[in-house]
């Protein structure tokens, strides 16, 4: 009989139920899914597993650190090139107040008009950040349009902003 195999949660499902919490007001469960998520992270990087993009990724949604995310974003997206780190990398710029920056990253990003209510919420808060509230609220209109529940955090922000 073979020993079962280890066993340790994913960050993003770590992360996911910190989300849940948080939406919930139970933001000390919310913060200790949240430091979960960072310990697994080292692990992973420990094992010489590459996790810049999600834990840039990570870090900027939850305002964890945003300037070491954008270098985390930066270097991601030079050893994965990919629409996701694109998105990814224009996200982190966005947060840090480069929105002029941001929006190279997410033109790239949707280049190939991939379909993603993530990558489009990005963009429509990129564009109000440049004070192109026209532009904004029509990719955050497609973003719901695509998927109203695209994001715990993130589709509640676009609604507000919408409504």
């Amino acid at each position: 009989m073979s020993p079962e195999p280890s066993r340790f949660p994913l960050p993003q499902f770590v992360g996911l139920l910190g989300d849940l919490y948080r939406s919930d007001g139970r933001l000390v469960l919310a913060r200790r899914q949240y430091q979960l998520v960072g310990v697994i992270q080292r692990l992973l990087v420990a094992n010489g597993v590459k996790t810049d993009l999600e834990t840039a990724l990570f870090d900027v949604d939850h305002g964890i650190g945003v300037r070491h995310a954008l270098v985390l974003a930066r270097r991601a997206e030079a050893n994965r090139p990919s629409i996701d780190g694109d998105d990814v990398l224009a996200w982190a710029l966005a947060r840090n107040g480069r929105c002029g920056e941001a929006l190279r990253w997410s033109r790239q990003a949707l280049r190939l008009g991939t379909h993603d209510a993530l990558k489009l919420f990005h963009r429509g808060m990129i564009e109000r950040c440049l004070g192109q509230d026209a532009k904004a609220r029509s990719y955050l209109h497609g973003a719901l349009a695509l998927n109203p529940h695209f994001s715990i955090v993130w589709s509640p922000v676009a609604r507000k902003l919408l409504g």
